[in-house]
């Protein structure tokens, strides 16, 4: 008979077992470190995105092993890596409360992040007395401790902290009523004005639209501002059509398209979008556990190129965006709609008919909170039918465009292992560049051709990886690549994640 005295007893083997494993990864991640030397001059919270020499090329390679294997993006796996080496070599005191498991892993991890950039009298002062309070150590009593350090050793870094500003947008992918998190930490003048203007553009939202709800006036007043700077309406009148609609007429005469299965390319009439000027950029790292310290977090992913990789589960796509070559769209003065047709249309009758995915940040929203947004959009382009079954080769070297996006559609994001890089199908208006690299699968130079059965989506680092490291992969499946590491481990990567293959079930590479 279970009791709650066993329950509870079962409840603290756990944790134990949880402190023990955590602790245990670490000392991995230090003797992983040693192993390759050339890790420790990799930057502390990010991996570099050009291989400059042979030995750099060995260390991420190692990274990205390590970081395989233990189931997280190579970003993640590098700070981890670092913030063991952090402690092992600048906070003994605490590494010896993480073994002893009297101080929790992922509490000295933050510390060793709030130590980065202090000097070694600091850190000293510090490592004493977070290991004097083991467990009792907490995130508040962190940042304590090191504006403490920093006032009794290096007084003259307290009034730098410009650096310490930001604004992050990021997408709640938990709720399907197409709302973002803003959070920043700002000068506390520029705050007190941005709140004035809020107020004050809050209580003309309640003269026009008679809403009573201050904290979502004042919501809508950010919109306002945007769309000021941007020459946009700033009230546009979202229950009417504001846009009129072009059909892009682009074909693939560019493109020799093969057909490999016509029955599965009859024309849809649903639609799938994508939102945005391209999509925003990166700010931060994919990290494993927690932001990094002296960050608050939202609980929202960022928006951009390092937001965590989520399933497409076939929906409609749905994304604002700019305007891609070729496409032809009658302009209003709002932001632009693009309209992705490429799905089956029998999708808005099963169970999901109610939900789009909005491409550019993995939100699943309503058919409804599209029709709103179209309804305030400057233009809405609809693009034809992208049949993701059939195969499209060019000459040379160089995709064309329609391949570009092709390959965005179907893969959407860096296909490497654990990598959650965005993969958006237009190019970036500011820098005309695209998001990510269209990769040959077997290199062009080894005959490998221009078609979108040899091209993936790779983010520039796990590009570099696979053309001068050991990786290796291979397309068994429309968006489904098995993956070789230098160590020989072999991973399979689908449009829902990364999957360990176990010994028993390789052989695919064992010839190669």
């Amino acid at each position: 008979m279970v009791t709650p005295t066993a329950v509870l007893a079962e409840l603290s083997a756990c944790d134990h077992a949880e402190r023990a494993a955590s602790a245990r990864r670490l000392e991995l991640a230090v003797t992983w470190a040693g192993l390759y030397p050339g890790i420790a001059a990799q930057p502390y919270d990010k991996v570099i995105d050009s291989l400059i020499d042979d030995a750099t090329g060995v260390a991420v390679a190692a990274i990205a092993e390590f970081a395989a294997a233990h189931g997280v993006s190579t970003n993640a796996g590098r700070q981890l890596i670092g913030d063991a080496v952090a402690l092992h070599d600048r906070l003994p005191r605490c590494w010896r409360q993480v073994g002893d498991l009297n101080l929790p892993a992922w509490k000295a991890r933050l510390l060793a992040q709030a130590t980065r950039g202090l000097g070694d009298q600091a850190v000293g002062w510090l490592d004493t007395q977070a290991a004097l309070l083991g467990a009792k150590l907490g995130v508040r009593t962190i940042k304590r401790l090191v504006l403490l350090a920093q006032a009794r050793f290096e007084p003259e870094k307290l009034t730098d902290l410009a650096e310490k500003r930001w604004v992050r947008i990021g997408a709640d992918t938990e709720d399907p009523s197409g709302r973002s998190w803003l959070d920043g930490c700002l000068d506390t003048p520029d705050a007190l004005d941005l709140d004035a203007a809020l107020r004050q553009i809050a209580a003309d939202l309640a003269d026009d639209t008679g809403d009573a709800d201050l904290d979502r006036r004042r919501a809508q007043a950010l919109g306002v501002m945007a769309r000021r700077a941007l020459g946009q309406p700033e009230l546009p009148d979202c229950g009417m059509p504001a846009a009129r609609t072009g059909v892009d007429d682009s074909n693939d005469e560019a493109d020799g398209i093969r057909d490999e299965n016509p029955a599965a390319s009859a024309p849809s009439s649903a639609s799938s979008m994508l939102p945005g000027g391209g999509g925003a950029e990166s700010h931060g790292d994919d990290a494993e556990y927690a932001p990094s310290a002296g960050l608050p977090s939202t609980g929202a992913p960022n928006l951009g190129d390092d937001a965590e990789q989520t399933p497409s589960v076939g929906l409609p796509a749905v994304g604002i965006s700019g305007r891609p070559s070729g496409a032809r769209a009658f302009r209003g003065h709002g932001r632009p709609i693009m309209i992705y047709l490429h799905f089956d249309a029998a999708q808005l009758t099963n169970g999901c008919g109610g939900l789009v995915e909005v491409g550019t940040t993995g939100q699943l929203v309503t058919i409804d909170e599209i029709r709103r947004w179209c309804g305030a959009a400057g233009s809405i382009t609809i693009r034809p039918v992208i049949d993701l079954s059939g195969t499209r080769v060019t000459r040379g070297y160089e995709p064309t465009d329609v391949m570009r996006e092709h390959i965005a559609l179907r893969d959407r994001t860096c296909v490497f292992p654990h990598c959650g890089r965005a993969a958006h199908p237009i190019r970036r208006p500011a820098s005309g560049n695209y998001s990510h690299d269209a990769d040959h699968i077997t290199p062009y130079d080894s005959g490998g051709e221009t078609s979108t059965d040899n091209l993936s989506c790779l983010c520039r680092l796990h590009h570099l990886l696979k053309t001068h490291t050991g990786w290796r992969y291979e397309m068994i499946g429309p968006g489904e690549y098995l993956w070789k590491s230098p160590a020989g481990r072999q991973y399979l990567r689908t449009a829902t994640g990364t999957t360990m293959v176990e010994a028993r079930r390789r052989g695919r590479f064992e010839a190669a």
